[in-house]
């Protein structure tokens, strides 16, 4: 067998090695080690930087830590973030570590670009002994990060309500807000953090602060159905009638949501069941509209407007009808929603439900004596939609009622569509003034429909 000399076998393995190197090196994902900075001598004389004191703090070798600032190491040197050997300590909750950097002179209230300080760091972790140490230091209790958040909003944002005592016996702003406007209150109050809710407030802290979008804690905790967040913010006195930018308020919130539980306290606590969003809905609208049937139940039970409109002139029982909610139109009803109501542009209740071809609703609102000759401000009536619809039972049930068979409008008729930048465009149209209910049959081809027109006296010379 061939053998290579031993020299020639060393350089070969160099060899590799340093291509290893070139292959795996810092651009295929292996960090380069630190680089040196601040060099000062450690107690081997070897030269170090006040890198290896942040490490050594963050590693918690209170015995190395202690070598280096003996060795004149500056206890204040900073990574490229800003951190210090004090926030790493406080992060990872070396108390050793911290007392002896603390008594070195190090800087409590050193920040990092981020604004991030060591009370911040040992807040967020709820290193209370830390905390302690930090306070007792002379630390910024009230310092902020670019974002302005606090260490006491940290500390409650993570439920470490020792820390949060520590932070609050120590004067911290219990109201300081992050730079959306959520101060920790609401932050709480939305996270269903009970225990936290309840140090705060008992801290006295502002019940009904705001968000940058005027929401309270109470309305959060409404929206998400946080039921004992609720009852101890109303126990404080929290405002149920608060207005947020949009105008929605903790009851609207509750009842988009469904919480029922949540609607019945904020009605107790006198909540406004007729306040109005900025386009004119309420509470009941809304849930009108998307068959919520038991927020509606405890919101008639509470004296709700069923006639209050919106920016349209909409109610409750015309958008109910439009969506074919049958049982909350019958609750509606027996509430006294005006059947006959109309919109701005004159819709019904009965018009809508026709339209959309809602059979059991046409009847509830027939036999609850819906004018079947009501008129949108177009002329038409609900007969022509259920014509359009080609529902030949409720026609008759239309006829039966009265509905007038030889009744004219403008009909329009499309004739042309042409296709522009990737949607349909009408190009060409024309209106026939003076259209029946027999002609929009009979261009239907609904021969069943015609007769039951031509039957109740629908004057065919009218049509021609």
């Amino acid at each position: 067998m061939k053998t290579w000399p031993k020299n020639t076998v060393v350089i070969f393995s160099i060899s590799l090695l340093v291509f290893i190197g070139a292959l795996i090196g810092p651009q295929n994902g292996f960090a380069e080690p630190p680089k040196k900075s601040d060099k000062t001598q450690t107690v081997t004389g070897a030269t170090d930087t006040g890198q290896q004191l942040r490490e050594e703090a963050e590693a918690g070798d209170l015995a190395r830590v202690q070598a280096l600032l003996a060795a004149k190491v500056n206890v204040n040197s900073r990574g490229k973030d800003g951190v210090t050997a004090l926030m790493l300590a406080a992060l990872e909750g070396h108390i050793k570590v911290v007392e002896a950097l603390l008594a070195d002179k190090a800087d409590v209230n050193a920040k990092m670009k981020s604004g991030h300080t060591s009370l911040i760091f040992a807040s967020t972790e709820g290193h209370i002994e830390v905390v302690k140490a930090l306070i007792e230091s002379k630390s910024d209790i009230n310092a902020r990060t670019v974002e302005g958040v606090t260490a006491l909003f940290m500390a409650s944002q993570n439920e470490h309500i020792d820390v949060m005592q520590a932070l609050i016996n120590a004067k911290a702003d219990i109201n300081a807000k992050r730079k959306d406007g959520v101060a920790p209150l609401i932050f709480a109050a939305q996270e269903n953090h009970i225990p936290v809710v309840k140090a705060l407030l008992d801290a006295k802290a502002d019940v009904n602060i705001k968000n940058n979008q005027g929401g309270t804690a109470l309305m959060l905790a409404s929206a998400d159905g946080n039921l004992e967040v609720v009852n101890a913010l109303l126990a404080a006195n929290a405002n149920p009638n608060v207005i947020r930018n949009d105008a929605a308020t903790a009851l609207i919130l509750a009842a988009q949501e469904q919480h029922a539980k949540v609607l019945e306290v904020l009605l107790e606590a006198k909540a406004d069941v007729n306040a109005k969003l900025k386009n004119g809905v309420t509470a009941l609208m809304f849930a009108s509209q998307n068959g919520y049937v038991e927020i509606v139940q405890i919101l008639l039970a509470a004296k709700a407007d069923v006639n209050a409109t919106d920016v349209d002139k909409q109610t409750a029982l015309i958008s109910a009808s439009g969506h074919g909610q049958i049982e909350i139109v019958e609750k509606l009803l027996a509430a006294k929603a005006d059947v006959n109501a109309k919109r701005k542009d004159g819709a019904t209740a009965l018009m809508l439900a026709a339209e959309q071809g809602h059979v059991a609703t046409i009847q509830t609102l027939l036999a609850a004596k819906a004018d079947v000759n009501a008129k949108a401000t177009d002329g038409g009536t609900a007969l022509f939609y259920v014509i359009n619809k080609g529902l030949l039972g409720v026609v008759e049930d239309f006829l039966n009622a009265g509905a007038d068979v030889n009744l004219k409008i403008t009909q329009s008729f499309i004739k042309r569509f042409s296709i522009v930048n990737g949607e349909m465009k009408i190009v060409d149209s024309h209106k026939i003034t003076g259209w029946t209910p027999l002609m929009a049959a009979s261009s239907k081809g609904d021969a069943s429909i015609v007769q039951a027109l031509l039957k109740a006296k629908a004057d065919i010379c009218k049509s021609l």
